[in-house]
């Protein structure tokens, strides 16, 4: 029976009897394919240990080969995000207008405990989400110019629309839903810590409103929360019934 084209080791008594082109992990028979199946193996050998080192170049902190920039000192103060920054949404980061700093984040107010929501994202800006940050005033301590810090939460809106060329092309839009705003001169005179017992009470929307300088919702948000309330409590009302709201009469 002929030999393979390739062989280990194992398929010769000394490297003398070995043919042309051969290793001292890989020998091989003369062969055309021999060669180029070597190279191949080779190849991606090689590819995969640069991806491997790439990766944990990638896994490192954004800054670990120089000095944070302003973006990532503000964000590390505030940790606003679980995930790396490759899984976050392409509007989620920190955007810059002046002395003025916006933290976007993408986050649905229209269903859920809406208090429970802006509280807890109010605690985010007096304390940090994460352990390693301490919060705006941490914030406004490493960036020296900065003035104003903004806590943005948005929703994204997408539609599909026919081009001039006939074909239907999707768009996307970033829509603000909340935003926190925070200046230099109210976070110097605020005991984080009691903002923090403050933002777990009951009471804490308000609160909130008192800790920040401004508080703003979208009217939009709070329609769309009206209507679903009114659908939910629809649907209740049926269930009590015993038939769906369609076969009520209206009035």
């Amino acid at each position: 029976m002929r030999a393979p084209f390739w062989s280990t080791d194992q398929a010769y008594q000394t490297s003398a009897e070995a043919p042309p082109h051969t290793s001292l992990a890989l020998r091989c028979h003369p062969h055309p394919l021999c060669e180029v199946v070597i190279k191949a193996v080779c190849v991606v050998m090689i590819a995969s240990a640069s991806l491997i080192g790439a990766g944990g170049a990638m896994l490192r902190p954004l800054y670990a080969q120089g000095a944070p920039t302003e973006a990532q000192l503000i964000e590390r103060a505030v940790s606003p995000y679980v995930t790396h920054e490759r899984g976050r949404d392409m509007d989620e980061g920190v955007k810059f207008m002046g002395n003025s700093a916006e933290i976007w984040v993408l986050e649905s107010l229209e269903r859920g405990d809406l208090n429970a929501k802006l509280c807890r994202a109010g605690g985010w800006l007096f304390g940090g989400r994460l352990k390693r940050g301490r919060g705006a005033k941490e914030a406004f301590e490493r960036v020296s110019s900065l003035q104003e810090l903004s806590l943005i939460f948005y929703k994204v809106k997408t539609k599909v629309n026919p081009n001039l060329e006939g074909r239907y092309v999707q768009t996307r839009s970033a829509v603000i839903t909340a935003r926190f705003t925070l200046s230099r001169a109210q976070a110097n005179m605020i005991n984080t810590e009691r903002a923090q017992q403050l933002l777990g009470e009951l009471q804490c929307r308000e609160h909130l409103k008192g800790l920040l300088d401004d508080l703003w919702v979208s009217p939009e948000v709070m329609k769309e929360r009206e209507a679903l309330e009114r659908l939910n409590s629809a649907r209740l009302n049926s269930a009590r019934l015993g038939s769906p709201p369609s076969q009520r009469a209206r009035p």
